[in-house]
């Protein structure tokens, strides 16, 4: 989309966290898990930035706000920000069917396109093709998540 853009991420335990950094036991207790993980949002987004803008040859900030996150710890908020997610295309216009959005986690499991998406996960958890894009073909109930939207 042209001004936003939406991650829904499963972020690893602290214990994999750590595990990954290379953290050492002893100095696990002192880290606070949720200022690392910004951290390495922040990084992200700041290394997108600078090639963005090397790439089109400008300078400045690419980002207006800093990114914001909700933990997702409710199996209907979950559902429903996922519709949520893959429906925002068609809700701002930018296409009539969000199906045919190209840049959209739903155009790569529902045509298994090659991409960083874990397509086994998230077929497993609806229970296959066949049950996800069923679960498209109902409308999205905001009623469910509207109080934790960000926009």
């Amino acid at each position: 989309m042209g001004n936003h853009f939406h991650f829904l991420l499963r972020i690893k335990s602290a214990q994999e966290i750590f595990e990954f950094k290379k953290i050492k036991t002893e100095q696990r207790n002192q880290i606070d898990i949720s200022r690392l993980i910004s951290l390495q949002f922040a990084t992200l987004f700041n290394c997108y930035a600078q090639a963005f803008n090397k790439t089109n040859e400008r300078t400045g900030g690419l980002f207006e706000n800093p990114f914001r996150r909700i933990a997702v710890e409710d199996e209907i908020y979950f559902n429903q920000l996922i519709k949520y997610l893959h429906f925002n295309p068609e809700n701002h216009g930018i296409v009539h069917d969000f199906k045919q959005y190209k840049n959209s986690s739903f155009y790569d499991i529902a045509t298994m396109k090659k991409s960083f998406i874990d397509k086994e996960s998230v077929l497993e958890y609806f229970g296959g093709i066949d049950e996800f894009l069923q679960f498209h073909e109902t409308k999205l109930d905001e009623k469910n998540i509207i109080s934790l939207l960000l926009e």
